[in-house]
């Protein structure tokens, strides 16, 4: 699916970098529910398309949210991520750890899907953000290598 979709792996990448990054930041009762969180988070908003890894994982709910708000629609939006934020605002630090491990997963699938040619509507179903990457392409590729490098420097760190 060439120029679709960005690929599993780059996103998983990228959440991976995030999650280096803000395991710092995060309390050890809240970290669990982070890492689950980002993890989620960041395969959640492909559940538009039957044929992603969570589209094929949950199959009767995708083919729903793909018949109803089409591919990159209301799922690649603020909205699903800020509400599950929200939502988790709680004094149980496994809650709130997920719900901020959820809303950083979402939001960096989000910012990588902004950089493809097909876009996303962060405010869905308004204005569209493009970028010039074709997923599975070189510069995709690269990206992934660029990630690479960069989860290894934050560990090392």
């Amino acid at each position: 699916m060439r120029g679709v979709r960005m690929r599993f792996s780059t996103h998983m990448l990228l959440s991976s970098l995030v999650a280096i990054l803000s395991l710092k930041a995060i309390s050890i009762e809240q970290s669990l529910g982070f890492i689950i969180g980002i993890f989620i988070g960041t395969i959640a908003p492909d559940i538009d398309l039957i044929t992603s890894k969570v589209g094929r994982l949950l199959q009767h709910p995708a083919r729903v949210f793909q018949t109803i708000f089409k591919h990159r629609g209301l799922t690649h939006s603020i909205y699903i991520p800020l509400a599950v934020f929200l939502a988790t605002l709680t004094n149980a630090p496994t809650w709130s750890g997920f719900g901020f491990g959820f809303f950083l997963g979402y939001l960096a699938h989000l910012f990588l899907d902004g950089f493809t040619k097909s876009g996303i509507r962060l405010l869905w179903p308004f204005v569209r953000i493009k970028g010039c990457i074709a997923t599975g392409s070189f510069e995709e590729r690269l990206l992934a290598i660029l990630l690479i490098i960069a989860c290894i420097a934050a560990l090392l760190a």
